[in-house]
């Protein structure tokens, strides 16, 4: 009595290569996704590639690659970034704010406010401080 032959799995190899296929897809559209967020925070924040290649410790070519989706960041990079522009990783990964409570709810502007603040010394955070109290008065 001879071997019975093994079933393929249905769909075989072309069911496991488009299987790949839509899951590359899906990074790829995902390293787009966060490539878009990065450049569109880091303009909201008025930051040149090169100064957050600093702020990051990567290169202004990398920043590039990252920002046209040709590389996707490290879980450390990607901390980084939403530490620096002041962002969940919800939005990081989708480009859209994760909405809480709408009460709670911070425009572009704020968020982009809080995000340059973090890059400031505590002696340039007293001026700023000063400065919003001065126009405050001003206008009050």
């Amino acid at each position: 009595m001879g071997r019975k032959p093994k079933k393929q799995a249905e769909g075989g190899a072309s069911g496991k290569a488009s299987k790949r296929t839509a899951k590359v897809e899906y990074l790829q559209a995902k390293q787009t996704t966060i490539g878009q967020t990065v450049r569109k925070h880091r303009k909201q924040m008025r930051l040149t590639a090169e100064d957050l290649a600093k702020h990051l410790g990567l290169s202004i070519s990398y920043i590039g690659l990252l920002e046209r989706g040709d590389r996707c960041p490290s879980l450390y990079i990607m901390c980084k970034l939403c530490d620096l522009y002041g962002i969940t990783a919800h939005e990081l990964l989708t480009g859209e704010p994760e909405r809480q409570n709408a009460e709670q709810d911070e425009t572009e502007l704020d968020r982009a406010i809080i995000a340059l603040l973090r890059t400031l010394s505590e002696h340039q955070k007293g001026y700023i401080i000063n400065s919003i109290n001065g126009l405050r008065q001003i206008s009050g």
